[in-house]
């Protein structure tokens, strides 16, 4: 009896630390498995404050992408209708646009690994409070006392 109570408190408590979300080198990771985009949005969804975080790094992601590439497609055919055409003064508006894009790109595409993060660390601290805050959760101490030491198992 021992000995299954100690095997279940063990797995409770490793179950516990398995179900944190880990981001790094820009992936989501789950006991050593990466997530995909739509895993992440399902585990999230139980979180709206970090859903919403997720969202709005995504969001930003996808707007700063679209300046930057909006600029550098202004700024490249400016080069290419300049070179080609005779008595064209380069650089022209569609250069100064484009560059005015990609400066603009920069301050938006800079927060979003912070907001994943943050998104990440609200899931899991969600995650801890609701295994804290269970009834059925389980805990093991170590103490001693005159007879000697002991496990004791509250639950």
């Amino acid at each position: 009896m021992k000995y299954l109570l100690l095997i279940l408190s063990l797995l409770n408590f490793s179950l516990s630390f398995s179900q944190e979300i880990v981001f790094k080198n820009r992936d989501f990771y789950q006991n050593e498995e990466k997530l995909t985009n739509s895993e992440i949005k399902e585990k999230l969804a139980e979180d709206i404050t970090a859903l919403a975080y997720y969202k709005t790094a995504k969001t930003k992601s996808t707007v700063g992408g679209l300046l930057l590439g909006f600029g550098l497609g202004f700024m490249l055919t400016d080069a290419i209708v300049g070179g080609n055409t005779y008595n064209y003064k380069f650089p022209g508006a569609p250069t100064f646009i484009g560059l005015g894009a990609i400066v603009i790109s920069i301050p938006v595409l800079s927060g979003r690994e912070k907001l994943l993060n943050k998104s990440v660390d609200t899931y899991n601290a969600n995650i801890k409070s609701k295994l804290d805050n269970s009834d059925n959760a389980l805990e093991l101490n170590i103490v001693s006392n005159n007879s000697g030491f002991g496990i004791q198992l509250n639950f």
